[in-house]
């Protein structure tokens, strides 16, 4: 039973990532359409910033998470 509920989880997963690739596709087009070359240079330098920051923000985030679920699955709560 849980074999194939991770296996319906993953699917899952996996298709929410397609579509959100194919959104963010689209959204580049229309901005790259909208804003032009200049614009869409200064787009990814500000980008990249903001993912590096972004990174070093909730880089410990799943970190935490995981060391607290496994304190407590081995305790047996």
């Amino acid at each position: 039973m849980k074999k194939v509920l991770f296996i319906k989880n993953a699917l899952m997963l996996t298709a929410t990532a397609i579509i959100l690739r194919l959104i963010g596709m689209f959204f580049r087009v229309w901005l790259a359409d909208n804003i032009g070359a200049e614009g869409m240079g200064l787009y990814q330098v500000i980008f990249s910033v903001y993912v590096l920051a972004s990174t070093f923000a909730t880089s410990g985030i799943s970190t935490a998470v995981t060391r607290i679920v496994t304190e407590r699955l081995a305790l047996g709560d």
